[in-house]
């Protein structure tokens, strides 16, 4: 859910020297509140090479959003979003 994410977001902004490379979050139902909220992190994380959020419940803005997260983040290097409804406009 979204609060959750939130909350994991904030913890790994908390974290100074973050050793994560991969996060998994399908099957959360992760809204484009929690996805914005991944967004604005992976703007600033330099390690993170794999994220999967597929089957969650992430809209066109959550999808814009991680499309405009890419434009400056040039670790990550695998990306699952099946199974959401982002749509032809969310990136």
């Amino acid at each position: 859910q979204d609060h959750d994410v939130q909350a994991v977001v904030a913890a790994l902004q908390a974290s100074q020297h973050s050793l994560i490379t991969a996060l998994v979050f399908s099957w959360n139902n992760i809204g484009d509140e929690g996805c914005m909220a991944l967004a604005d992190w992976l703007k600033t994380d330099g390690q993170i090479n794999r994220l999967d959020l597929s089957f969650n419940n992430i809209g066109e803005e959550g999808g814009k959003a991680i499309a405009d997260a890419l434009c400056t983040n040039k670790s990550l290097a695998h990306l699952a979003m099946t199974g959401n409804k982002v749509g032809d406009k969310g990136g």
